[in-house]
């Protein structure tokens, strides 16, 4: 497929053509001028996917409207405003869509200035992967610091890092270390749990496509094998079935179906489902497309279910499980980015879309503001603009809903200003399940559960299995030993954002993060809880001294092509388990470590 500039309506065609075939959503991002649509126009010409007629388009405009002294200006390609082209930046987000041998991709050109952040966040919602560029002679600034930020909010796990224009600091090695242990010192608080690092020059063309061979001194992968090698295929929920519900198709008297997309986990007729908020109980009976019937369908599909009985489904409503059913909440807290040009204030009426569903919701307490530098929280009474914070909210209605790091369709909002219908703000709800049970202060009921640790590389799938696992028996299975009050998952990332927010991604703040993990693994075993952790604890040294402190039984989730070029891993030896995610789905993977987990209750 060539690329080329599209509309909106021209993206969601593509997803839904391409989103079978290996499609993965791109984000460029960082500081203005750090040469985000240079590096897109460089990996398109190097990579040899432009037709002849765009071309030569692209070499006319340069003349006119170039930064190179008439020379090809890559940027231009995707610069496609008026202003942009006058001013040499970008302003909206332009989407492009290409693909090689191994994938397809859509291209997000994030604009750099800050009073654009918004247009940011608006590419950032739907991205599997980030490019966070840095100029080579700046460094990490402080809107290279917020758009990664953001990226790790919105649940981009997958990070490019581009230390841009070498070739302006003579392609120095020193000057690439330097700001990789930078912007690493800044990471280790963030979300973005892949990591990989490119030093390059997008107007010259080093190490875009080709190898530079004036940076002998690096031997990773150039930016175009990394973007075709990097593994994304685990990040998606297939445990979790959520339906929501867009419309009701009636074309005739003998015919009802439910459309909508799958926003995760699959479908099959026969299945038993509950409709919220009725919690009305049925089955599928089928499950229909444009070309016919399907035995099953999954996430992103769009389909009409068809259900068994004749119960009352409207827009809004979710399709979920019977034994899979997510919370119906009023009150939550939520990870808020505000796009709003006035302030945003307690209190305030602003409709909340969710999903399918639209009410009405107000913030009624802002618990802290984040300070992009440090990563600090600061106290606030109001929410400006590009502000970022923890806010407590309330809804008219309730919603179903999981949180952000476990399903980004449900977990997912908008607030919206009734008086404009301008979008404010978006946000993340969070799950607060763990700071509740810290706080709760609860007496250890005298049981001990084994506790869990799922140990594997970066993308191996391990916070999937570990959720699946919590949901099977905190709802589903209540025949095993009832002293034991609840399974509890510890999962890296939330760790790292509440336990371990001072250790960073070197070995030493690796091994910190794991020790304190162990400790509070062991604690909450002593309160009664059934433990499962989900941290990558790389090292065997690292394992031994967790085995010394909490006696886990290792389980080892197993992925081929996971090895991270910054984050060496060592296979335990003698694990008492092993998922391999090689030759079992997802689903079967998820039994198989319940199955292990009943052996051992």
């Amino acid at each position: 497929m060539r690329p080329s500039l599209v509309t909106k309506g021209d993206i969601h065609t593509f997803l839904k053509e391409y989103d079978s075939a290996g499609l993965v959503r791109l984000l460029t991002c960082g500081s203005v001028d750090d040469g985000k649509s240079t590096l897109i126009g460089r990996l398109f010409l190097d990579a040899a996917v432009l037709p002849g007629d765009t071309l030569a388009a692209l070499e006319e405009d340069s003349k006119h409207h170039g930064t190179q002294n008439g020379a090809l200006d890559p940027a231009l390609l995707t610069d496609g405003l008026k202003a942009e082209r006058e001013q040499g930046i970008t302003i909206d987000v332009a989407y492009r869509f290409f693909s090689t041998r191994e994938r397809s991709f859509i291209i997000a050109d994030a604009p750099g200035h800050e009073q654009y952040t918004r247009n940011m966040v608006t590419a950032a919602s739907t991205a599997d992967m980030a490019i966070i560029l840095l100029d080579a002679r700046h460094g990490v600034r402080e809107q290279s610091k917020r758009h990664a930020f953001i990226a790790s909010l919105l649940g981009i796990k997958h990070a490019i890092v581009v230390i841009n224009k070498m070739d302006l600091v003579e392609f120095s090695e020193d000057v690439y270390r330097k700001i990789k242990a930078d912007f690493l010192a800044f990471a280790g608080r963030l979300e973005i749990t892949d990591l990989h690092f490119v030093p390059l020059s997008a107007l010259l063309g080093d190490n875009v496509v080709e190898q530079s061979a004036e940076m002998p001194w690096y031997s990773g992968g150039t930016l175009l094998h990394l973007l075709n090698t990097v593994h994304i295929a685990s990040d998606r929920n297939m445990i979790d079935f959520r339906f929501p519900v867009q419309y009701v198709n009636r074309p005739n008297p003998s015919y009802r179906g439910y459309c909508g997309t799958i926003a995760s986990g699959s479908v099959r007729p026969g299945d038993a489902v509950v409709v919220l908020p009725s919690h009305q109980v049925t089955r599928i009976s089928a499950v229909d497309t444009f070309d016919g019937e399907l035995d099953r369908a999954f996430t992103p599909m769009s389909v009409a279910l068809r259900l068994e009985d004749n119960v009352d489904v409207s827009r809004g409503d979710m399709i979920v499980p019977v034994n899979n059913v997510p919370e119906q909440r009023t009150d939550f807290d939520a990870m808020i980015v505000s796009m709003h040009a006035g302030s945003m204030n307690l209190g305030q009426e602003y409709l909340i879309k969710h999903t399918t569903k639209t009410t009405t919701a107000r913030i009624q307490g802002i618990r802290y503001v984040m300070d992009i530098n440090t990563l600090s929280r600061q106290d606030r009474s109001e929410l400006r603009c590009n502000d970022i914070a923890r806010c407590a909210l309330s809804v008219a209605e309730p919603l179903a809903s999981d949180s952000y790091a476990r399903n980004r369709t449900t977990g997912s909002f908008i607030l919206i200003d009734p008086h404009t219908n301008h979008t404010v703000a978006v946000g993340m709800i969070l799950d607060r399940k763990a700071e509740e049970v810290l706080e709760s202060g609860e007496s250890s009921s005298g049981v001990h559960f084994p506790i869990l640790w799922l140990t594997g590389n970066t993308g191996a799938g391990k916070s999937t299995l570990a959720e699946a696992a919590e949901r099977h028996f905190n709802r589903s299975s209540p025949a095993w030993n009832a002293a034991a009050r609840r399974v509890i998952v510890l999962d890296g990332d939330e760790m790292r954002e509440t336990v371990s927010t001072e250790d960073d991604l070197s070995p030493e703040g690796r091994r910190k993060h794991n020790i304190r993990v162990a400790r509070l693994a062991k604690l909450m075993q002593s309160k009664g809880f059934l433990v499962i952790v989900s941290v990558i604890a790389p090292y065997d040294t690292v394992r031994k001294e967790i085995s010394e402190i909490c006696d886990p039984l290792w389980v080892y989730v197993k992925r081929s092509g996971r090895e991270a070029h910054d984050r060496p891993y060592e296979v335990p030896q003698n694990p008492d388990y092993i998922i391999d995610h090689d030759k079992l789905d997802p689903n079967t993977a998820a039994h198989a470590l319940i199955d292990f987990i009943v052996s051992r209750l």
